[in-house]
């Protein structure tokens, strides 16, 4: 079974392709355990209401992770009923989604969405998404 995560899953590995940094660890409280992926391969399927980002961006990812993006796009009242239909009935529907934000603290006691916070130091998004300390 597959994991439903928020779409700011995927603009943390999107922001990674353009990151010049080291990896190293941080001992702040923001910070989290680099993530070192040597391509692991794969394909992930990101379904959202939006269009997908110039085809070079995905091109980009994929060569420095491995990862494949299979986007599809949503409409915004059938991606909410599409994760809801998949996550009560414990299938697969994509491993990145966009939600109504005010659902994001249900579907977390659901089980139903898992934090993304080992991943990354949620400090080094804060010029790219400000509000995001709200949501954590």
């Amino acid at each position: 079974m597959g994991l439903a995560l928020v779409v700011p899953g995927l603009v943390l590995l999107v922001a990674a392709c353009g990151s010049s940094g080291s990896g190293s660890n941080s001992s702040s409280n923001n910070s989290a355990p680099a993530v070192n992926l040597k391509h692991p391969g794969g394909s992930i399927t990101v379904a959202v209401a939006y269009p997908s980002p110039p085809p070079a961006l995905l091109q980009q990812f994929t060569k420095q992770t491995g990862v494949k993006v299979r986007w599809v796009n949503v409409g915004w009242d059938d991606l909410q009923s599409k994760i809801v239909a998949a996550s009560t009935a414990h299938s697969y529907f994509a491993d990145v989604t966009d939600v109504d934000w005010s659902k994001t603290g249900e579907y977390y006691k659901l089980h139903w969405f898992y934090p993304l916070n080992r991943y990354f130091a949620i400090s080094t998004l804060s010029g790219q998404m400000p509000q995001l300390s709200s949501f954590v």
